[in-house]
């Protein structure tokens, strides 16, 4: 049942472009590199440590997207306008994780100007052509294909939020991320392989498209009979430069004509013309009112955790998780270090949470979900009853969030089998936050969906293209089934964190649906264990769901905390050698007036910067 245009949402939406108004370095550098001067400052990155600075901060993944946002800052530039550079910079940096063909993502904003939190929601949808007999199974909805390619959001975004928040021209934003194509920047190790991967035959994703191999793919060349051949020896190492003059090109054309052009432009044509003749549903009508289609001005989801305000994406996102968590477990008190009997606590309100998200979660102007009970304080303390505090529950029952709800339409809770799996394991995502020197914050995810997206570059334009699709479900009888013009489900929650009004961190994290949780265990380790952004970024991590049939650890995890999870009944033995997402993060601390960048050691770019006297 499709929502009424006087709905709670379309209100939400209306009150939120009042918004409008306001304002209508390589990898193998492991040191402290100086950026340049600033009033006696310099401007640093690290890939090792954490970055103490006096006039604000930035965390991503890459040094290059953090050189980026920190010359901005020295330019005079806002947060905001950082934070659209290094985004612009990680679209040629990315390396699988983002591109301008990318799906989208959301942008949580805190301007002292205006006192309040907004949200750029800028989300993908499916094409208004979409149908559901479109795809012949879910592992093909699921896998890398023209079909699985969604409307590309980023740009809208991006522009969206200069356009609003910004200080700067999207000309001069954006100059740094074509000086990286055109130069190229150094791979790192996890680039090389992650690139290789998609390279090599039978299964790699860059084989169907020529524009692919072209770019990435130095290993594979064709024998006398146009078979193709892979040679090891010639694919991409860490270190080597890695330069993209197409994609320079691309940029060049939104510097010069704007954000317009890749949507209902010369290079938007373009890209519509080829996935049309590659069986792509994407026409250039999906693109019309991009403005107003492909970017949402939203109030953001509230919790007040332990005294502390968290602002995250609304809607249709990771946002609801990670604000039923909060609320659910603020009904229980934690102890003063880490303690099993809190891990228990997390554990078990994963399980009743998740269980809400796939029954519940799906585009709420497409079908009815009760967005503002899962959001609910009350509902909140409703479900911290049903927690078992001293044993591991194999599971918890649905929910009912609609009394608390004040869209209190039909429900379905009584029609729909459960479980609705969502299919949104998104696992190539990454998240950036900034913080200027007068306060004002940024988080932001995006993503290409799965690393390299459909693995389909369009010719001459060094664009790479998500594979959004796999993020609605074919099952018919879904809230989140397949239909024209639907937002996606996705798990990305960018939170701010403020305390009595001030700022105090902004973060995120990257990791499929292990982002909610992550985000999670971050922020209890800032607000009950007292830690440093970075101190809590690089606390080893968990992660459950309510279909999962164990929890997994990574496996630094401590063993203490193991063993007595296994004496309250958790199965603890899945430890994974692999870690558990990614995130970023700054924090100003109140006590010394300082900002902290933090970074992730789980990889090998990530990077923090700011600026410091020497």
């Amino acid at each position: 049942m499709r929502k009424k245009w006087y709905s709670p949402f379309t209100i939400l939406l209306a009150i939120s472009l009042i918004g409008f108004v306001f304002h209508s370095l390589p990898a193998e550098s492991r040191v402290l590199k100086p950026i340049g001067p600033i009033d006696g400052y310099t401007a640093v990155v690290s890939t090792t440590d954490k970055v103490i600075s006096d006039k604000g901060g930035i965390s991503c993944k890459n040094p290059k997207a953090a050189a980026a946002g920190l010359e901005i800052l020295e330019k005079g530039g806002n947060a905001v306008d950082a934070m659209i550079a290094s985004a612009l910079v990680s679209t040629v940096t990315g390396t699988g994780s983002h591109s301008l063909g990318g799906y989208g993502g959301a942008m949580v904003i805190y301007m002292k100007k205006i006192g309040q939190p907004v949200v750029v929601d800028f989300n993908t949808r499916a094409p208004l052509a979409m149908y559901p007999e479109y795809f012949t199974s879910a592992s093909e909805l699921g896998g890398y294909s023209y079909k699985t390619i969604t409307l590309w959001a980023p740009v809208a975004g991006l522009y969206t939020a200069l356009h609003n928040y910004g200080t700067m021209q999207w000309g001069e934003v954006i100059q740094p991320a074509i000086l990286v194509a055109e130069e190229g920047f150094a791979l790192s190790e996890a680039d090389a392989r992650s690139m290789d991967s998609a390279c090599k035959p039978p299964s790699g994703r860059f084989l169907q498209s020529q524009a692919s191999i072209d770019i990435y793919c130095p290993s594979i060349s064709k024998d006398s009979s146009g078979n193709l051949v892979y040679d090891s020896t010639m694919a991409y190492k860490a270190g080597d430069l890695f330069v993209q003059p197409d994609l320079a090109d691309s940029l060049k054309l939104l510097a010069k004509y704007g954000p317009n052009d890749i949507y209902t432009g010369h290079l938007g044509k373009k890209m519509v013309d080829y996935l049309q003749s590659i069986g792509n549903l994407i026409t250039l009508k999906d693109f019309a009112g991009w403005r107003e289609s492909l970017v949402r001005l939203l109030q953001p989801a509230h919790a007040n955790y332990r005294g502390y305000d968290v602002y995250t994406s609304p809607i249709n996102t990771g946002g609801e998780n990670l604000i039923e968590f909060l609320n659910i477990l603020k009904n229980f008190d934690f102890s003063e270090t880490l303690a099993a009997t809190d891990v228990h606590l997390m554990i078990e309100t994963y399980k009743a949470a998740f269980t809400d998200r796939f029954f519940y979660v799906a585009d709420p102007w497409m079908a009815d979900v009760p967005y503002y009970g899962l959001l609910a304080e009350e509902y909140g303390a409703e479900r911290s009853e049903i927690i078992n505090t001293s044993a591991a529950s194999a599971s918890y029952p649905v929910g009912d969030p609609w009394p608390y709800d004040n869209n209190k339409g039909p429900s379905y809770f009584s029609e729909r089998k459960f479980p609705f799996v969502l299919e949104d394991k998104t696992t190539e995502t990454s998240h950036s936050s900034a913080m200027d020197k007068e306060g004002n914050m940024v988080a932001m995810t995006f993503t290409m969906r799965d690393g390299w997206g459909s693995g389909i570059t369009i010719p001459g334009t060094g664009i790479t293209m998500n594979n959004g699709m796999g993020l609605f479900s074919i099952d018919p009888a879904s809230l989140n089934r397949i239909e024209g013009g639907k937002l996606a489900v996705n798990n990305m929650n960018a939170y701010l964190i403020m305390k009595d009004g001030a700022p105090f961190v902004t973060s995120g994290a990257a990791g499929g649906r292990t982002i909610m949780t992550s985000c999670l265990e971050t922020i209890v380790n800032l607000i009950d264990y007292g830690m440093d952004i970075y101190q809590a970024i690089n606390t080893p991590r968990f992660h459950c769901e309510q279909l999962e049939s164990t929890c997994y650890y990574e496996n630094t995890y401590d063993a203490s905390i193991l063993a007595a999870l296994a004496g309250m009944g958790h199965k603890t033995t899945d430890l994974r050698s692999s870690t558990i997402g990614v995130q970023h993060g700054v924090m100003l601390d109140p006590v010394s007036g300082k900002f902290i960048a933090g970074r992730d050691a789980r990889s090998d770019v990530s990077s923090a910067g700011g600026f410091v006297i020497e």
